[in-house]
């Protein structure tokens, strides 16, 4: 089968004023991020393309951590220091970005193992690279075990995610419940000491309450004190204070993304002045 190489976007970040000092002794700001969809940045190992189908533009194209191994020289070649993989862990049939987490515990086997991923750490870090996973904390897949568990039904919330991309038949995780916080916590944990990571970019903070947040990047500052903390926003919005107050360095600013890409796709085209 053909490999399937799909340039991933590079996203722009925007450093919260709040958080200088923090970035400062822990300089995230200085890092070159390469964003990366696995599924369509490269096909490298074939035999996991089970559910591969080109010609779906929804469906799996075969990009795997081990086409992301494949890259890493041509990645540092071009100046980037830090790889940020949108989510890895097992997922929902034919979702193949990753958000509707099925197992939080394994890797979405399209993507291969989690031996693939440890070796895509340890041949990153040799190249002077560094590896965050992107982490979903607050939906699950409908097909989640969770979910159907009459034991579990605090679990959850009615909430749900409309018009939205890749998200419409998310389930939304009730993150005060305690047990929820502890899969999550056990989650984050598993990940950071099996595979060596070097942090995370937590999905949707605006999704998420700012106290449950706090709880989540405490915890994982106990299990990895350096740790590399990123977030984006699942709307266009403004955050306030007590989102740019959590440790958060960089938040991926979206309205900020989509003006520059105005700006830049019309060259020659200035705003004219107006009196």
């Amino acid at each position: 089968m053909k490999k399937t190489i799909v340039a991933s976007l590079v996203i722009i970040l925007s450093m919260i004023g709040t958080n200088i000092v923090q970035a400062e002794e822990k300089p995230i700001k200085k890092e070159m991020i390469y964003s990366i969809v696995v599924d369509r940045f490269n096909n490298g190992n074939q035999t996991n393309d089970n559910q591969v189908d080109l010609d779906d533009p929804n469906s799996y194209h075969g990009g795997d951590i081990q086409g992301i191994i494949n890259k890493l020289d041509d990645i540092k070649a071009n100046g980037f220091t830090t790889i940020s993989l949108a989510p890895t862990m097992a997922n929902a049939p034919s979702q193949y970005h990753g958000y509707l987490v099925e197992d939080f515990f394994e890797i979405e086997e399209q993507f291969g193992t989690i031996e693939d991923l440890k070796k895509l750490v340890k041949e990153a870090h040799d190249r002077n690279i560094k590896v965050v996973l992107e982490f979903v904390t607050s939906y699950v897949a409908p097909s989640h075990p969770l979910v159907d568990d009459p034991a579990k039904t605090n679990w959850t919330k009615d909430a749900t995610v409309k018009d939205t991309q890749w998200l419409d038949d998310a389930i939304t995780l009730n993150q005060e419940n305690p047990e929820v916080k502890d899969m999550l916590f056990k989650a984050a944990t598993f990940w950071l000491e099996e595979t060596d990571i070097d942090g995370y970019k937590l999905h949707a903070i605006d999704q998420s309450s700012p106290a449950f947040l706090r709880e989540f990047i405490d915890q994982l500052k106990t299990v990895k004190p350096d740790i590399y903390v990123l977030g984006d926003v699942l709307k266009d919005q403004q955050l306030g204070n007590d989102y740019l107050n959590l440790g958060i360095p960089l938040i991926e600013n979206t309205p900020m993304q989509k003006s520059m890409v105005k700006v830049f796709s019309n060259i020659g085209t200035p705003r004219k002045k107006t009196v």
